[in-house]
């Protein structure tokens, strides 16, 4: 488990960080373990890649994480108990 990650869902902080060679920044939502294994960042994703939406970010293939400003609140289409989630360790 992401101490970090889980500290900026708590606070409501962004999170920066590479992911395939990109630079992102996103408003984290849902953190824990995905059912097909491993961990994985549910997030609204601010910049970089392919636009502003929900993605969901491997944890391995994340590098670099740092944390940035607050966020105010959930995006629309939040879903509390994320399904795609075995156990989840921090949520919004």
């Amino acid at each position: 488990m992401n101490d970090l990650i889980c500290k900026a869902i708590q606070d409501r902080l962004l999170i920066g960080f590479t992911y395939k060679g990109t630079l992102r920044w996103v408003e984290p939502h849902t953190y824990g373990v995905k059912k097909k294994g491993g961990n994985g960042l549910c997030a609204w994703q601010l910049v970089g890649g392919s636009g502003e939406a929900f993605r969901l970010f491997l944890e391995q293939e994340m590098q670099s994480l740092q944390l940035g400003e607050q966020f105010v609140s959930e995006r629309d289409g939040y879903v509390r108990g994320d399904p795609q989630f075995l156990h989840i360790y921090a949520e919004l």
